[in-house]
């Protein structure tokens, strides 16, 4: 297209960009150079070679691809009906035009016949670049038909060993639900003698009228909407009475105009991978339940430190979800000296193989500052190595909370707070690599370069066993290959390889009509990996309820003792070997038992956490004020399976919290009583202490008068009544803030505005904060300033004309 005029470029502009090799068979060195002018003026880019001799033409042939050949008729002892021969045993398809002088009908009709695509007269030119024009076109039109017949057979023979190859059920079916074409595999699905006796046959006259019938209204909506089927499972019970589990795809077929002809089906056996998910939900499910009830912080790390399971405290002190917190480690989330001694702490676990305890104080993401018991703990596989550390954090902080209320009442008086998911790859009958899909590709990094070279089957074999790739082969690597080889040569049935890189596929070989292998790998990592963490996952259970700092006991929803741990049976003076299986009514009083049946009962008809705190005399004597926390575990469609009930032993908060009321109500009959103006802050600069005679001194209106109030907001109502003197009010405040900050002990005086003086106090806080007490010094100031005013007026004035007044 012209930029400036917008029309298209004629057929002489776009034939310069695209210069043409011209081999020119002529014994005239004028009558060639003729034909290049002419080809030239026609708006041809012309690079071009004479020859005139039968060897000059086989050499040049060789030498470099042409796109056209113009041969004059009659040459010296060589002619164009030669050199078409010529042309022609070197296999090429191109142009070859006949540009001749003279020529007579009948040997022209003789040129034409013998193939050549043109003849032109030397005479009548004019008709030479249309004719190559032409003949080019038509030439590639030629080349395309072929590579497209190659490419629509090679499809053909891939299609066939595929669904030869694959463990797939593959089948195909016209709008009339037809079978048009279908495996092995399907035709076992169909309990059919052969492929032969299905094609043309509805699923009817095979499936049982149910199975049918779905498959049917499945088809039509396909057909009906254009939208593809994909992973349908279907439980199907076989004639052994075996139930299998199977995922089904189906998708429409579209002819070249977008009309569906007709449909394609693959269908997969995934009971084996279906059994493990439920196993390892269920598993899952129960682990869950329990962690995210329990009455303390737990998580599970990997060897390197890193979260791998947390329960729902853990996010909450973290203020963070479950997968912001999963795949982190300690130091992304608290201060780097707090995450040192955790990771200290997890190493001694890595040494000893035994419980590591620590009472520690750490700061938390959501805020709190928290004291806590740190219990750190090996989790052993089933050889006895470690393969996670566990961690169970008590927060003592309310304990320790009170124990130092307690201590800071008292100071207070005094002022203190790839589409296939498979890989595949086919070899020829001479085991040569000829095609392969991107996951086989991944797996097997050398095929482009085998199928680049031809090589075969044992070439890859050897360089995988060269590169260590596959562990099996190491130390016997000649052993291993002749044993691959003749599994190759004669496959039957599968094999199961691991590779270096900790996956595990099943390998599937299956011979080809045409003498070749077709080669599938299926990935079963995820299917071990799941297996493997539903194993991992009950032992992360019996860990975490063993180690639970309360008593924890799990029961079916007929009310048998499923799991209990150390704790309860500590309690109950039994074990477990003689609590699971049994009922709340042999081992607890009528009244206790009932009162537990009832608590059950709510637990299943709300499906939410029921708590109680009751008092409790164990049969060890013990009595014990206790949080009991039932709640329910629910399977994969939110059903209850079991009730676990936790019980906490509150009876040392219990009695801190009596102390700190009877403290806490004497500091405030002291407080208001004194005289002072007394108020406290804590290190959030939040007031937790303030008394009446401060609020009046101050004249402070009630929602500024009690606990709770934020020192900022005092300090602005300060500053409105102009007691900070004149400025920005925003800059009196700041400043304030900036000076409460510094924590430091003060004392000076301060002019309330309203007639009165006080002198300030303040004293810093062992735990942030300050408090800081106001008395009224008006009467003592109004008394010096009339001391002074007097011994001012009994003195001689001297005034001099250089003095100056300076103001106090």
């Amino acid at each position: 297209m012209d930029k400036r005029t917008g029309a298209k470029p004629s057929k002489k502009d776009s034939s310069k960009a695209r210069p043409l090799n011209v081999l020119i068979v002529e014994d005239i060195e004028g009558d060639a150079l003729l034909l290049v002018r002419h080809l030239e003026k026609s708006g041809l880019s012309i690079r071009h070679q004479r020859v005139e001799t039968a060897d000059s033409l086989h050499a040049a042939l060789k030498r470099q691809a042409w796109d056209v050949v113009l041969c004059d008729h009659g040459l010296t002892g060589f002619n164009s009906l030669a050199a078409l021969g010529i042309v022609r045993e070197h296999g090429l398809d191109m142009p070859f035009i006949v540009v001749s002088g003279t020529i007579g009908e009948e040997k022209a009709a003789e040129v034409m016949r013998a193939g050549v695509h043109d003849l032109i007269l030397k005479g009548n030119l004019a008709r030479l670049a249309p004719a190559i024009e032409r003949e080019l076109r038509e030439a590639e039109a030629r080349r395309a038909k072929r590579r497209a017949d190659e490419e629509l057979d090679m499809e053909r023979r891939l299609l066939q060993n595929l669904m030869a190859s694959l463990p797939l059920s593959i089948y195909f079916k016209d709008r009339q639900h037809r079978y048009l074409r279908l495996n092995e595999a399907e035709v076992r699905v169909l309990n059919a003698e052969n492929a032969e006796s299905v094609v043309g046959k509805l699923a009817d006259d095979f499936l049982p009228p149910n199975r049918a019938r779905m498959r049917y209204e499945e088809e039509e909506r396909i057909f009906a909407t254009g939208k593809p089927l994909l992973d349908r499972i279907e439980e199907v019970r076989k004639k052994d009475g075996t139930v299998r589990c199977l995922a089904a795809t189906k998708a429409p077929i579209r002819d070249r105009e977008g009309k569906i002809i007709g449909l394609v089906g693959v269908t997969r056996d995934i009971t084996r991978r279906k059994r493990a998910e439920d196993a390892l939900k269920e598993s899952e499910t129960l682990f869950r339940a329990t962690i995210d009830h329990a009455p303390a912080a737990i998580f599970i790390n990997t060897l390197d430190g890193r979260y791998r399971v947390v329960n729902k405290m853990v996010c909450d002190w973290y203020a963070a979800t479950l997968e912001e917190v999963v795949g982190k480690t300690a130091a992304d989330f608290l201060e780097k000296e707090t995450a040192k001694r955790i990771q200290a702490q997890e190493r001694r676990v890595l040494e000893t193989k035994a419980l590591v305890e620590a009472e520690v104080e750490i700061a938390f993401p959501d805020g709190i500052t928290r004291d806590v018991i740190l219990q750190k703990y090996p989790i052993l596989d089933q050889k006895g190595e470690i393969m996670a550390v566990g961690t169970v954090i008590i927060d003592m902080t309310e304990s320790r909370r009170m124990e130092r209320a307690l201590r800071a009442s008292a100071m207070r008086l005094g002022g203190a707070i790839d589409s296939m998911q498979e890989a595949f790859a086919l070899f020829d009958a001479k085991d040569r690599l000829v095609a392969f899909n991107a996951e086989y590709a991944r797996l097997n990094p050398i095929a482009p370069e085998a199928l680049e070279k031809g090589l075969t089957f044992e070439h890859m074999v050897r360089a995988n066993v060269g590169q260590g790739t596959i562990p099996e082969a190491v130390g016997r690597q000649e052993e291993f290959i002749r044993e691959r080889m003749n599994h190759h040569r004669n496959p039957k049935g599968r094999i199961i390889r691991r590779f270096s890189n900790g996956n595990t596929y099943i390998l599937h070989e299956a011979r080809t009509p045409e003498g070749g292998i077709a080669l599938s790998f299926v990935d079963i990592t995820e299917l071990e990996r799941k297996e493997a963490a539903l194993r991992e996952s009950e032992a992360f259970f019996r860990a975490i309820v063993d180690y639970s700092p309360a008593a924890v006991v799990i029961k079916d929803l007929e009310g048998r003792n499923l799991v209990a741990n150390k704790v309860f049976c500590n309690w109950y003076g039994t074990t477990p070997e003689r609590i699971v299986g049994k009922t709340h009514d042999q081992f607890l009083d009528k009244e206790s038992s009932a009162r537990v049946r009832a608590q059950e009962k709510m637990v299943l008809q709300t499906r939410t956490l029921v708590e109680q705190e009751r008092r409790v005399t164990y049969p060890n004597g013990a009595t014990r004020d206790v949080l009991v926390q039932k709640f329910p575990i629910l399977g994969p469609d939110d059903e209850p399976i079991a009730i676990g009930t936790g019980i906490i032993d509150i009876t040392e908060r219990k009695r801190a919290e009596e102390s700190l009321r009877t403290k806490t109500r004497e500091l405030e009959i002291v407080l208001e009583s004194m005289d002072q103006g007394i108020y406290a802050v804590d290190a959030d600069l939040t007031c937790t202490l303030i008394n009446r005679r401060h609020a009046e001194s101050y004249e402070l209106p009630p929602k500024l008068s009690r606990p709770g109030v934020k020192f900022e907001d005092l300090a602005r109502f300060n500053a409105q009544k102009g007691r900070y003197g004149p400025g920005d009010i925003e800059e009196h405040v700041r400043r304030r803030l900036e000076l409460a900050r510094q924590n430091r002990r003060l004392r000076y005086e301060f002019d309330l505005r309203n007639g009165r003086i006080v002198e300030l106090r303040s004293n810093p806080l062992p735990d942030g904060g300050f408090v800081r007490t106001s008395t009224d010094i008006t009467e003592q100031k109004r008394a010096e300033e009339a001391r002074r005013q007097t011994e001012a007026a009994a003195k001689p004035r001297h005034v001099s004309a250089s003095s100056s007044t300076i103001c106090p």
